[in-house]
């Protein structure tokens, strides 16, 4: 086996265990990769304010992330935007199975983390994205100069709480237990402020309305009693902070797990299976914090240290050869410029670099005022390969698009089933890089229900993806769009249209957007959330 085809460790997860963990192994000289299928620093960046972390006064979930992240690039740890789709781990050497490859390892650290609970009540499913939300830095803004109902006592829903009040004409916390459970400090911000009322021992019963939430029905605990909100026509926001459910159904039954789904781990970290670990919010434990996850990444990057280097002696394995500290980092893309230069550059031009075949942006845009930025955007990338060309529509044809568009064309002028109308930055040029790529050849595997459900589509389908470029939420839908439309399944079967839904408010009103993603299928059926690719395959086929 070749070195650069094995890793010492793999982690799956790039929250802060994650990232806690590859700076301790990469800084020990182990060659460790770090997976992760969303934005690397996972929960903690839709953190607004982090005051409670040990040496920094005061920042933001994103900023501490991508300062956690910068660190163990630093030191070689490598990182590649995937899913994981399964593990086999019951020989020396594991394999850690993605979308797009497998990668072979001598250990592995599970840090996926968990996702937002859903609490079941009456209409929450039909009014999500109506009304109902779970991320308040993704769809606070729909609420503006609304009323917002605020599920939930912890520290997650008191934070977000105080979040929505920049936005919010009112605030509406709803705890079931006596008091508030975080820190008092943050709980008598909660108390003090102006725009918010608290109700304790309440809980929520249902949701209402028409196309969206306007009004919610609520039971007193202490007397049995419900009462009803002042219902507002334009609409109420109630926004669900009730825990979190780990990340762990996709893992193999041997592993031990509790009846909640968290996963067991012994004081060193480890799985009852050997060479697995865990950190983080999956795991077993008492407090979910930031703090705590970054020492549970800590302990088990020192125990996976044992364990690797033992396996080296034992199997004869050299020395492997650890990436540098300017290792190239798949995950870093721009941040809303739209001049591509130094590393970033360098970067993408890499990325570029793996198409086989020409590809053509063609753009439905005015080529001057408002949206010159968008076509500036463009003509910089285009120049970045060789492979890579821009065309742009007719007078009669812009007309007849939402614009600024950008569709991609095969080397036959073929449309091949991808539009973004918008900048796509941030986040988003990931997806948007990986469309070009897979446009110009470039294959990816489907999950097998997700191709089976291509293959048996009688009628081919359109998407419209409503997105904002600050959600954390919708890359992953994206992305899966993409590996839809341009599978070899999927050609000619799914057109998918993603829209920065900030530049385009009159769609926003005529789907009566709350929440994004948004995801409307053949301009008939909406619906909200993200979703992984075989998710959006039953969604859009099943």
């Amino acid at each position: 086996m070749e070195e650069r085809d094995l890793f010492d460790v793999v982690i799956v997860g790039g929250g802060p265990a994650g990232l806690s963990a590859a700076i301790y192994l990469a800084r020990a000289k182990y060659r460790v990769l770090v997976l992760e299928k969303g934005n690397v620093g996972g929960q903690i960046r839709i953190t607004d304010s982090v005051v409670n972390y040990p040496g920094v006064e005061r920042t933001d979930g994103k900023s501490l992330a991508a300062a956690m992240a910068r660190q163990a690039k630093r030191f070689g740890a490598e990182f590649a935007g995937e899913e994981v789709m399964d593990i086999h781990c019951n020989t020396a050497i594991k394999q850690v199975i993605t979308k797009t490859r497998t990668y072979e390892t001598l250990g592995i650290l599970l840090a996926c983390g968990a996702n937002p609970r859903k609490l079941h009540f009456k209409g929450e499913e039909q009014f999500q994205g109506r009304g109902v939300a779970y991320c308040a830095t993704c769809d606070g803004e729909f609420f503006t100069d609304r009323t917002v109902y605020v599920i939930g006592g912890g520290y997650a829903a008191v934070e977000e709480g105080l979040f929505l009040t920049r936005y919010a004409k009112k605030i509406v916390m709803i705890v079931r237990e006596k008091d508030f459970t975080c820190a008092r400090t943050i709980a008598d911000k909660a108390k003090e402020h102006p725009k918010m009322e608290i109700h304790f021992q309440t809980e929520i019963v249902s949701v209402f309305g028409d196309a969206y939430v306007t009004g919610a029905v609520f039971v007193d605990n202490q007397t049995g009693k419900t009462w009803e909100s002042d219902c507002e026509e334009e609409g109420i926001g109630i926004f669900v902070f009730a825990g979190y459910v780990p990340a762990t159904d996709w893992l193999p039954s041997e592993f031990e797990k509790d009846q909640q789904g968290y996963l067991k781990t012994d004081r060193n970290q480890a799985t009852n299976i050997p060479g697995v670990y865990g950190a983080g919010d999956l795991c077993v434990k008492n407090l979910r914090q930031t703090v705590t996850a970054v020492s549970d990444g800590a302990v088990a990057a020192t125990s996976l240290e044992l364990y690797v280097e033992k396996l080296h002696h034992e199997l004869h394995i050299p020395e492997l050869i650890q990436l540098s500290s300017d290792a190239e980092d798949k995950t870093a893309l721009p941040q809303g410029d739209a001049i591509f230069d130094g590393d970033l550059k360098t970067q993408v031009k890499e990325f570029l670099s793996r198409m086989e075949k020409k590809v053509t942006m063609k753009v439905w845009a005015k080529q001057d005022g408002e949206q010159q930025e968008f076509v500036s955007f463009l003509t910089a990338l285009a120049a970045l390969s060789e492979k890579l060309s821009l065309e742009f529509a007719t007078t009669r044809e812009v007309e007849e698009e939402f614009q600024p568009v950008v569709r991609l064309l095969d080397g036959e002028g073929n449309d091949g089933g991808f539009g973004f109308h918008g900048i796509p930055t941030g986040e988003e040029f990931t997806s948007f890089l990986l469309a070009i790529c897979r446009m110009g050849g470039q294959e990816g595997d489907l999950p097998d229900e997700a191709a089976r459900l291509l293959l048996e589509a009688k009628e081919s389908v359109k998407l419209k993806i409503f997105v904002s470029l600050t959600c954390t939420m919708c890359p992953e839908t994206v992305r899966s769009a993409v590996n839809l439309a341009m599978s070899e399944q999927g050609r000619g079967k799914l057109k998918a249209d993603v829209f920065d839904l900030s530049l385009f408010p009159k769609l926003r009103e005529q789907y009566q957007i709350r929440s994004v993603p948004c995801i409307v299928i053949n301009d008939d059926r909406v619906i909200f959330g993200r979703k992984g690719t075989r998710e959006l395959a039953k969604a859009v086929f099943a």
